[in-house]
């Protein structure tokens, strides 16, 4: 046996290339994806923003919809704490305050 025989042979270009341009293409494919059903989150969730009032420079209130029930929230950089459960809105969203 020569020594030439145990050393495989170079791999080409293409060898090389092709499995980057596939990661590539499933990676732009994936991204489309994602973008065309409205990102990660999704607009037709449960889960709705109703309405954010800053109170500080950091400090918000959000007003939070999940199903047919209201969520009044306190936000913070560091923790989101739950202040009541809203019993009643107005008749517009937005309009008027609600009851806690």
């Amino acid at each position: 046996m020569s020594a030439q025989s145990d050393v495989p042979p170079a791999p080409s270009w293409v060898d090389l290339l092709l499995p980057l341009v596939m990661v590539l293409v499933t990676g732009a494919v994936a991204w489309w994806l994602v973008r065309r059903r409205g990102g990660l989150t999704g607009q037709n969730g449960p889960v709705k923003l109703v309405q954010v009032l800053p109170v500080g420079p950091r400090e918000r209130l959000l007003l939070v919809r999940i199903g047919d029930r209201h969520w009044l929230c306190g936000s913070t950089p560091a923790q989101i704490t739950l202040i009541s459960a809203v019993s009643e809105l107005p008749a517009e969203e937005g309009e008027g305050k609600p009851r806690l």
